[in-house]
């Protein structure tokens, strides 16, 4: 939740500091060790003396949503908070403000986290945060001895402070019982509005130099509160801290910053109390979801015993949890043994043999973050530099080492609970209890997953990053490991280039031409063979794209004609003697004869293979956008080719058909996020009943559509994407790259747009500006020392596909009067309002970018979907 301090911290202006002035050390501040819980909700508006949801449109959606306040007495010291969030530091008080207070860059920049907050912005200030809840542990060796023990706060809306379940002080909101609706104090107007009361005051950069003081009215304080003795107790305290909203005026543009959140918070005492600071002292073990990104500054809290590795499982399917080592000194020699899983009331059991071991490695430039899960561990881990101005500040650099595991759950285990034991091998051993938990649903066979999922894979991007000649023997062990990945999420797409240098980056035609004496051409399809064998061998598309057009070829460009028919179709002239391969253009579209015995006899050639090959009904054209459309002369040119052919469009729109040919697949950026379920609906849109898939095709975008699966986007974005898609009426995901990695050379003619130097749309002629995917998500996978390697961004995805696929085995059954009878009333409920609890909880991270919230929400959230499905199936 390092986040929303960033957030907060933003819209001070010259606050200085929260606690001046006081002697002490300091025990608590907001980059300390938090347990959190956010509660998300429509925001309210005051009107008169009324006050009403705010349910109109914002950017790119509405900001409706709802999720449960915390449990009750979630202030008492013995409350179990472990379902909670971790707050995330690092010491965010020591960021560098202008002196108006407003520095997005330079405190992006501050920590060496490129890009790892200015995309989660919106996050603390979203509109939609209703409460905040937080708890931080300190320890009292005996509280007779505590001498001068204050809090200082700084914060937004209205606030409640206890100590132990004792309530010690509170700020801006009414006098008696607070509740988790409970409203803090209105803001005055001049905190919303410039001078003259007619436009918005946004807070930015542009406002807060020309208006500072108005600025200064939404930072609120509590100053020095003396917690006194009677209210502590010998070992751990607890300081809760509960954050509410405050009502928004009737007014457009008045919701550019969030009227609930916690900015700065110190707890100081000069005796008797021990500090909780983000600081680790010798080797620590800790357990974290997976689904929470882990970065060189992260640190356990020590009141918090080391917690056994708790995973939710099902049958068929691969699941993972995540344990952390670190130290203040460099980590050498790790390494980590797991046992066998041992069933805990049965015989049992899942060999060691199906538990991977992986140890995440630092991709640097996206945070820095550990994401590419490297299957040997370092032989040293040392801990992380800090930047010379950082030093002193606060931050305690660590030697950081995640381990993950990877269970395979086979089809046939036993359902119920599982033991086993990770030791992991430092100087010393260290063992972390296992428990899997085994619920008796059964996933698909991958190949046979609802869920559509196209995943692009680069050949060319290969063979530059592992320096290997095309097509040679080591380049086919390469492709193959990219598709053994894919197979993992039941990847639905192929593209066959028939054309060179197309916008996804291929030098060469998968096709080769073979010049004959008196003219003519005959064909080599040897590699288009083996790449389709060697594809099937994993997956089972039901997208083929015969890349057979791109804009040079002809058409429309941004809204403009593009030549005079483009120019000659561009392909691969194979010498059948020496086996060398050269660039040939042939034919215009716009040169009908030509290019009808040009095309004719490998267009049907391929549809014969393919057909062969049980793909007759996958194969499609492609490709083009609203961005870049081929010419007419182009589209009824294959019309007459083939008849009955269907093209592929990746864009904005959903287009229908193109110039009259039907549209066979598309992917959509900026999908409207779907509307929050009152009650179930079997009506309402369900991705998987589209006839035509429809995936998403993931760019940066308002609060109302899912971002890019970047490295420097959080994993809860991953988890969920599919989950979102198929609630907003679409297929899945698409048009994302699998391994399109930075290539080690300088791109001749290489697009001014690609800043990554992947080889999609390294050909300026066939590049799509903003519409190209490296602009969004071009590698899932990571290069390895063999060849393509998983990411923790690519197991979220997948383990998101298969929460998808038990969502689409429940509603399949929901929408089916007859499973219904067979089901009863009671599970049918039930089952609609867990599907339904999923939603608002998927729609409100959406709408809030609360994504770290519902990453801590993951574990129980899939347990309640699979154990729900089991229930389903028994019936």
């Amino acid at each position: 939740m390092r986040t929303i301090v960033i957030a907060a911290v933003l819209v001070v202006i010259a606050a200085g500091s929260v606690h001046a002035g006081e002697p002490g050390e300091t025990i608590l501040d907001e980059a300390s060790p938090f347990r959190c819980h956010f509660r998300w909700a429509t925001p309210l508006v005051r009107k008169g003396d009324d006050l009403k949801p705010f349910t109109k449109r914002v950017g790119w959606g509405d900001l409706v949503c709802d999720t449960p306040p915390p449990a009750e007495r979630w202030t008492a010291t013995d409350f179990d908070d472990g379902g909670w969030v971790h707050w995330k530091g690092p010491a965010l008080r020591h960021a560098r403000l202008t002196p108006a207070g407003y520095s997005g860059r330079v405190l992006v920049y501050d920590y060496g986290l490129t890009m790892f907050y200015k995309y989660q912005f919106d996050y603390a200030r979203s509109p939609a945060l209703a409460l905040q809840c937080m708890r931080g542990r300190f320890t009292v060796d005996d509280p007779r001895k505590m001498r001068n023990l204050k809090l200082s706060l700084a914060y937004r809306g209205g606030v409640v402070v206890y100590v132990n379940g004792k309530e010690i002080a509170r700020g801006h909101l009414p006098v008696g019982d607070v509740t988790a609706d409970t409203l803090a104090e209105d803001y005055p107007t001049e905190a919303f509005l410039k001078p003259g009361g007619r436009k918005p005051l946004s807070g930015y950069a542009s406002d807060s130099g020309r208006f500072p003081d108005r600025l200064r009215l939404r930072v609120r304080r509590l100053e020095n509160i003396a917690i006194p003795a009677s209210a502590l107790r010998k070992g751990t305290n607890v300081l809760a801290v509960e954050v509410h909203r405050a009502p928004y005026i009737s007014k457009k543009g008045a919701m550019s910053w969030g009227t609930c959140c916690l900015i700065r918070l110190k707890l100081i005492a000069s005796a008797g109390v021990r500090p909780n600071v983000s600081k680790l002292t010798g080797l620590t073990v800790w357990t974290r979801p997976t689904a929470t990104f882990t970065t060189p500054l992260d640190c356990p809290d020590p009141h918090e015993l080391l917690e056994p590795l708790r995973i939710i499982a099902a049958r068929n399917g691969s699941f993972t949890g995540q344990v952390i080592v670190g130290s203040e000194k460099p980590l050498r020699g790790l390494g980590a043994t797991i046992s066998e899983l041992k069933q805990v009331d049965g015989d049992g059991g899942i060999p060691a043999s199906s538990v991977k071991r992986f140890y995440p490695s630092v991709l640097r430039g996206h945070g820095p973050r550990f994401d590419p899960l490297a299957e040997t561990p370092p032989a040293e881990v040392p801990p992380i530099k800090l930047r010379k101005r950082l030093k002193g500040k606060g931050l305690h650099p660590a030697a950081i080492q995640p381990i993950w595991l990877k269970i395979a759950v086979s089809a046939d285990a036993a359902p119920g609970e599982y033991r086993g034991t990770l030791t992991i091998c430092t100087p010393r051993r260290v063992e972390v209890p296992v428990e899997l938990k085994v619920i008796d649903w059964r996933l698909p066979d991958p190949k046979n997953y609802a869920t559509h999922v196209a995943l692009v894979q680069s050949p060319d991007t290969l063979a530059l990053t592992y320096d290997t000649p095309q097509w040679s023997e080591k380049h086919w062990t390469l492709i193959e490991r990219s598709f053994k990945y894919l197979a993992e999420v039941g990847n639905k797409y192929l593209w066959i280039p028939l054309i060179c240098k197309t916008n996804f980056g291929n030098e060469q035609s998968m096709v080769r031409w073979i010049r004959q004496a008196d003219g003519g051409f005959t064909h080599d399809y040897s590699i288009m063979d083996r790449y389709v064998d060697l594809a099937l061998k994993y997956i089972t598309p039901d997208v083929v794209c015969l890349y057979v057009w791109d804009r040079y070829a002809g058409g429309s460009y941004a809204g403009k004609i593009v030549g005079d028919g483009g120019t000659g179709v561009k392909v691969t002239l194979l010498d059948p003697k020496t086996g060398k391969v050269e660039e040939f253009e042939g034919p215009k579209y716009t040169d009908k004869a030509a290019s009808t015995a040009f095309w004719k006899p490998v267009v049907e050639q391929v549809k014969t293979r393919l057909t062969r090959r049980g793909l007759g009904k996958a194969m499609m054209l492609g490709t083009f956008s609203e961005n870049a459309t081929p010419r007419k002369e182009v589209v009824e040119f294959y019309k007459e080719l083939w008849p009955a052919a269907r093209w592929i469009e990746n864009g904005h729109p959903v287009m229908r058909s193109l110039y009259g040919q039907p549209i066979g697949y598309h992917t959509s950026v900026y999908i409207g996020l779907f509307k929050a379920p009152p009650v179930w609906d079997p009506k309402r849109k369900c991705g998987w009943r589209r006839e035509v898939p429809s995936d998403i095709f993931p760019r940066a975008g308002g609060p109302a559509t899912i971002n890019p699966l970047c490295p420097n986007r959080p994993l809860g974005v991953h988890r969920i994407t599919i989950e979102a898609a198929l609630l907003a009426g679409h297929s899945g995901l698409g048009r994302v790259g699998a391994d399109f990695w930075s290539v080690p050379v300088k791109l001749a003619g290489h697009s001014r747009h690609n800043k990554g130097n992947t080889v999609q749309a390294r050909y300026p002629e066939s590049a799509w500006s903003q519409l190209d995917f490296y602009t969004a998500t071009d590698a899932l996978l990571a290069r390895g020392p063999a060849g393509a390697i998983s990411t923790a961004r690519f197991e979220m995805v997948r383990e998101g596909v298969q929460e998808a696929e038990a969502r689409i085995f429940i509603e399949k059954a929901l929408c089916d009067p007859a499973q219904c009878r067979r089901m009863g009333a009671a599970l049918v409920k039930r089952s609609q309002e867990m599907l339904n609890e999923r939603a608002r909880m998927i729609r409100a991270a959406c709408v809030s970018r609360g994504w770290h919230w519902y990453e801590s929400l993951a574990p129980a959230l899939s347990e309640k979907l699979f154990t729900t499905a089991a229930a389903v199936a028994g019936k």
